[in-house]
């Protein structure tokens, strides 16, 4: 009697019953969930700084609950109330609904700074950002500034190649170079990461071989 080969495990078959245990489908995002993660409800302000900061809190939350960027549109427009939820509405009346579920994350913040960011205010935050340099602070700390800021100026830098170059002109001139060829900007941190890295490492060499010359003039 012949014995049966039995094929490879990667050639048998998968039982249904078991994939269907080991298979879970990622959990949904509530409206309820992004709640509990605490942004609050905003009727409006005058003052730049209150939206800019609940835009902020909202998107601290979605990022908390991981919430699907098609929600957050419709989640963050039913945290709006007394005036704030009559402009919003007023906005998107004459828009078709299909038009509106495609409303972006980005289109609805720039729509809230627009409404709720006088001129001269948002001129000055961007002039800020326009003029960040990286002065004393470490590479760490230059993106942390610039992504806090950049989420509210995307429209002055519309496409990744803009963000990449403005980046690129905030840090140090000896570190541009290289940094200016990465293709993304989340590479870009990395590489300028590196940069820093290595030049602090060079700068430790040099001080290192200038010690012990000290020491021995002085012996």
């Amino acid at each position: 009697m012949v014995n049966q080969v039995q094929p490879p495990i990667y050639q048998q078959p998968f039982p249904q019953q078991q994939f269907q245990q080991q298979y879970q489908p990622p959990k949904r995002c509530t409206f309820k969930q992004s709640r509990d993660f605490g942004p609050s409800p905003f009727s409006g302000s005058p003052d730049p700084t209150v939206t800019l900061n609940w835009l902020r809190e909202v998107e601290k939350a979605f990022e908390a609950c991981q919430c699907k960027p098609e929600l957050k549109v419709t989640y963050a427009s039913r945290l709006l109330k007394d005036r704030a939820m009559v402009w919003w509405d007023s906005v998107i009346a004459s828009v078709p609904p299909e038009q509106v579920r495609m409303i972006t994350r980005e289109q609805f913040y720039a729509k809230v700074c627009e409404q709720y960011c006088n001129v001269f205010d948002m001129n000055r935050i961007k002039m800020e950002f326009l003029e960040m340099r990286m002065t004393q602070m470490s590479i760490d700390e230059v993106i942390e500034k610039y992504m806090d800021k950049l989420r509210f100026m995307q429209q002055w830098v519309p496409d990744e190649q803009s963000r990449i170059q403005h980046f690129v002109n905030m840090i140090f001139p000896e570190y541009r170079t290289f940094v200016r060829s990465a293709p993304t900007l989340s590479q870009s941190f990395v590489m300028a990461k590196m940069v820093e890295s290595d030049v602090r490492a060079a700068r430790g060499m040099i001080w290192g071989n200038i010690a012990p010359q000290g020491n021995q003039a002085t012996s």
